[in-house]
C-alpha cells in the first residue's frame, strides 16, 4: 500500500453509532480518550485495506458488520477510489484495488488477520456467510479465550468473528498456546471449553476490529515496534526454546497482535507473499518525530511528510517486517466538498509526478 492508499483524511468531525446493537465501543459509538492528534472518535490505530470493486464491496461491511461509511473519494473517472468506514470504534481506510494497490487475490493472500468482536458472534458469523463470505472455520472455543469462527470476506480479507468468553493470565495463555502447537504438530484438532469469566465481549484493551500481523520473526517485531513506534509489549508467548512466537503490543490506545508465520497453515508473512493488500494507519502527536525515529531504526520511507491539505500531516513507511504504515497527525477538519476537490488535485499531481 502507498501514500495514496493511506493518505486520505476524514471528512468533517463525525462519530458513529452501531446500527444494530451488535457492535459498540462507548455508548455513543466513539473511541475512548479523544485527543487532538487524531480525528474525533478515532482510535490511534486504523486499518488500511485494498478492496476490489470498492463501491460494490461496501454493502457487505455495512450489512454484516454494521459499518458506517463516513467518507467517499472519487477519482476523475467517477470510480470510488477511497472510503473510510467505522466498524464500532475502529476506522477502516479502504482503497479500490488496482495494479498499484493489489487485492488479496492478486497478492496471493494477506499477512493480516482481523478479529471482529461482537456481542453475538454466531449471528454475525451466519450473516457473513449468508452475504457471500467463505467459511474457513466454524464457531468454536479458541485457546486464548474467544469463541469465534473464521471467514474470508468477498474481497479476500480473512476475519475472525466472535465474542470474548474467558479472561486468562499470560501464564495460562502460554501454556495453552504450546499445547495447541503440539496438538497441531501431532495432526490432532485442538478442542477447548472456555469458562464464561469475561466481563465484556471484547478482551481488555481490544478494538472492535483488532488486527494480527503475521511476521517471520516475532522477536524482531518486539524489538522494532517499541523503538520505532513507541509501542509497549503487554503479552509475549515463547516456544519451548524460549523464542517469541506471539505478542500483543499497545500502540497509544490501540492493540496490535503479532504472530509467527506458519506457511504450512497459510499463515504467510508479507515478504513471503511478495507484498501486502493491507496495512496500518497510526495517529501520533508529532508525525515528523515518529517518522524520523522509525527511519532511524531501519524502516523504509515510502513518502516523506506531506502538508495538511487533507487535514492531516502524513508520511508512509515500510517496517522491517514487511508491513506498510501510514503515520499521521490530525490538523483540522475538512469538508467533504473541499476534500473531494483536493483529492482530485492531488491525484493529478501524483500521476504527473510519476509516483504511485
Amino acid at each position: 500500500m502507498t501514500a495514496l492508499a493511506l493518505g486520505c483524511s476524514p471528512a468533517k468531525n463525525r462519530t458513529t453509532t452501531p446500527t444494530d446493537g451488535t457492535i459498540s465501543s462507548n455508548d455513543d459509538g466513539t473511541a475512548q480518550g479523544s485527543k487532538s492528534y487524531a480525528p474525533p472518535g478515532y482510535r490511534d490505530l486504523a486499518i488500511g485495506m485494498n478492496v476490489p470493486n470498492l463501491e460494490q464491496a461496501l454493502p457487505f461491511y455495512e450489512d454484516v458488520m454494521g459499518a458506517r461509511v463516513i467518507q467517499r473519494l472519487y477519482g476523475p473517472d467517477h470510480v470510488l477510489w477511497n472510503a473510510r468506514v467505522m466498524v464500532g470504534d475502529t476506522a477502516l481506510i479502504m482503497t479500490n484495488a488496482d495494479s498499484h494497490h493489489r487485492s488479496p487475490a492478486e497478492v496471493g493472500g494477506s499477512p493480516l488477520r482481523f478479529f471482529l468482536y461482537v456481542e453475538d458472534g454466531k449471528a454475525v458469523y451466519d450473516r457473513a456467510i449468508a452475504a457471500g463470505a467463505e467459511p474457513l472455520q466454524p464457531i468454536r472455543d479458541l485457546f486464548w479465550g474467544d469463541r469465534a469462527g473464521q471467514v474470508r470476506d468477498p474481497s479476500g480479507h480473512i476475519w475472525y468473528i466472535g465474542t470474548h468468553i474467558e479472561d486468562i493470565s499470560n501464564e495460562e495463555f502460554t501454556r495453552r498456546a504450546r499445547e495447541e502447537i503440539a496438538l497441531f504438530a501431532a495432526g490432532k484438532t485442538p478442542k477447548w471449553e472456555l469458562r464464561p469469566t469475561a466481563s465484556d465481549y471484547k478482551p481488555p484493551g481490544a478494538m472492535s476490529v483488532t488486527p494480527t500481523a503475521i511476521v517471520d520473526d516475532v522477536e524482531a517485531a518486539i524489538a522494532f515496534y517499541p523503538q520505532a513506534l513507541s509501542a509497549s509489549v503487554i503479552r509475549r508467548v515463547d516456544d519451548a526454546e524460549g523464542t517469541a512466537i506471539f505478542s500483543e503490543l499497545r500502540l497509544g490506545d490501540s492493540l496490535l497482535r503479532v504472530t509467527k508465520s506458519y506457511p504450512e497453515y497459510e499463515h504467510k508473512s508479507a515478504p513471503s507473499l511478495g507484498g501486502t493488500p493491507a496495512g496500518f494507519y497510526l495517529y501520533v502527536p508529532v508525525v515528523e518525530q515518529t517518522c524520523d525515529t522509525a527511519v532511524e531504526h531501519h524502516a523504509g520511507l515510502i513518502h516523506p511528510v506531506i502538508d495538511p491539505s487533507f487535514g492531516e500531516r502524513f508520511c508512509s513507511l515500510a517496517d522491517t517486517l514487511g508491513m506498510v504504515w501510514g503515520v499521521a497527525t490530525f490538523v483540522e477538519p475538512v469538508s467533504p466538498e473541499v476534500m473531494q476537490e483536493r483529492f482530485l488535485e492531488f491525484l493529478s499531481q501524483f500521476v504527473e509526478g510519476g509516483t504511485h
